[in-house]
């Protein structure tokens, strides 16, 4: 698709080098289709782009969907928008433009995880010990599963990273970070509603008392505005996303909070061990923790109203909470550095986290209820009326669904050639193996390559025909690559371990 390139130089046209090779890597984490929410954010797109963007032609409940995913939909534009001016010529229904559209996601979180060992390089750790502190808590971790898209999470992921970034300074923040600051938080709102108490939160954060006001005075507008834009999409009366699911007792919200910090299946303390590390931080980065820790707390207060507080889905573990816990990662290098003082051997327990963690990237445990043939045990009728069913009272403290959990138990059964798998180790029930599909773009490619579950759809039709024409129907050949891939994680993190050892 893109022309021959020389190399030797990233200067002039070889420059184009360093932003391919980015985009082939998250191509080739991306799953290559987007389903749910994400599904139909493209889908307002494409209509909106027939329709010569007078949204006034879409139908009302179309117009509905649009209002709730604005930012996604505008998203998807700009994405196309990008890609044909990599690709010209790119046509909206080739397979190739199927998968890079789904590609933004892994894109973004790359870009989060870039972005944070940049920062802490600049504010004076060594690129290892910078490394090791991001994939303590993006790779080894349950949001590994990130890495394979998930886009509006992802783009949380990117703009609170960004956030962290401009807020771990030791004085007021430029007129450009202020700005730039501002439009994090208005991604934020913008992409979930619930993000208004932490974007509100992270003001104490800003030493100087009339930055402060001016942000705060942004967030409020930034928020008017889309109220107001979504006013103008669907009328009167405007409600918040969500609004009508609020159905939480007292007891019931208490449960949900323990669920939340401690259940095996989507508990942050297990979900994420890496965060663990801000209990060592220094004492001077205790008051931004603490800040930090009260904007997620807030935010987590919010979500945990709703029945599916846990954000089932595309992801492993605790999908709603995950992307703010980025803001905790200058305080984790922090604590990082100074368990390492105390014990030489820590920096290898992340590389063991991520070996834990990797097949996650792959097998979701919060996906378990749609790998199994009989009825939806854990779907139940939502409480409000007209509206679709979702998952409740999960067997969330069974450790058998843990994320790394359940992702290795998934492997062994595949490998073992077995057909049927337990979903937990006491609850939960009885899985087709078949139909537990790979989520990485890799994997899928290798498992439609050998006729998997889905070989037989139009899209992995087509998409088999492309990779024949262009000589790249190679199923051993990409399994080398993804052994390559994993070598060069996992090996990668143990040498930046062991040279943190060595110190």
């Amino acid at each position: 698709m893109a022309a021959p390139m020389r190399c030797g130089s990233l200067g002039g046209r070889g420059g184009m080098f360093l932003p391919f090779l980015f985009l082939l890597m998250a191509a080739l984490l991306a799953r290559g289709t987007g389903n749910g929410d994400e599904h139909s954010a493209f889908l307002r797109f494409r209509e909106l782009q027939a329709q010569h963007w007078q949204v006034s032609r879409m139908p009302a409940i179309d117009r509905e969907s649009l209002a709730h995913r604005l930012l996604w939909v505008a998203e998807k534009a700009v994405w196309y928008g990008a890609l044909q001016s990599a690709f010209p010529g790119l046509g909206m229904d080739s397979p190739e433009t199927r998968w890079l559209m789904s590609a933004d996601g892994a894109a973004f979180a790359l870009l989060a995880a870039f972005l944070a060992v940049r920062h802490l390089v600049r504010r004076g750790y060594d690129a290892s010990r910078a490394t090791l502190a991001m994939a303590a808590v993006m790779v080894g971790s349950a949001g590994i599963s990130f890495f394979s898209g998930g886009m509006i999470e992802c783009i949380m992921m990117l703009a609170v990273t960004v956030c962290a970034n401009l807020l771990d300074t030791d004085g007021a923040l430029s007129s450009a970070g202020l700005a730039v600051l501002g439009a994090m938080a208005a991604v934020l709102i913008a992409a979930k509603e619930y993000a208004f108490p932490f974007v509100m939160v992270l003001a104490l954060l800003l030493v100087d008392r009339r930055q402060r006001a001016i942000y705060l005075a942004f967030v409020f507008c930034a928020t008017g505005l889309l109220f107001l834009a979504h006013r103008a999409i669907i009328g009167f009366p405007v409600e918040v996303a969500y609004a009508g699911w609020v159905v939480c007792p007292p007891l019931t919200f208490v449960g949900r909070a323990a669920e939340l910090l401690f259940s095996p299946m989507f508990g942050i303390v297990w979900s994420v061990p890496g965060l663990l590390l801000i209990f060592a931080a220094p004492p001077t980065a205790f008051r931004s923790a603490a800040i930090k820790g009260l904007a997620v707390t807030a935010t987590s207060a919010v979500v945990l109203l709703v029945p599916f507080w846990h954000g089932a889905g595309a992801a492993a573990g605790q999908r709603y909470i995950y992307p703010f816990l980025l803001i905790l990662l200058p305080e984790v290098a922090g604590g990082l550095g100074v368990v390492i003082e105390r014990w030489r051997f820590a920096p290898l327990l992340v590389p063991l986290a991520a070996l834990a963690f990797l097949p996650a990237a792959d097998y979701r445990n919060s996906l378990f209820e749609r790998y199994h043939d009989g009825p939806e045990v854990y779907s139940h009728p939502n409480p409000v009326p007209g509206q679709p069913k979702v998952w409740m009272d999960l067997p969330v403290w069974d450790i058998g669904l843990h994320p790394a959990v359940f992702a290795w138990r998934t492997v062994m059964a595949k490998a073992a050639g077995r057909k049927h798998m337990q979903a937990g180790f006491t609850h939960g029930p009885e899985l087709d193996v078949t139909m537990i599909f790979p989520m990485t773009g890799l994997s899928r490619l290798i498992s439609q390559l050998d006729g998997g579950r889905f070989a037989g759809r139009a899209d992995v039709v087509s998409a088999r025909r492309r990779l024949t024409q262009l000589g790249l129907y190679r199923p051993a050949a990409w399994r080398v690559v993804r052994i390559l891939a994993v070598l060069v994680l996992l090996g990668g993190l143990t040498r930046l371990a062991l040279l943190e050892c060595r110190r």
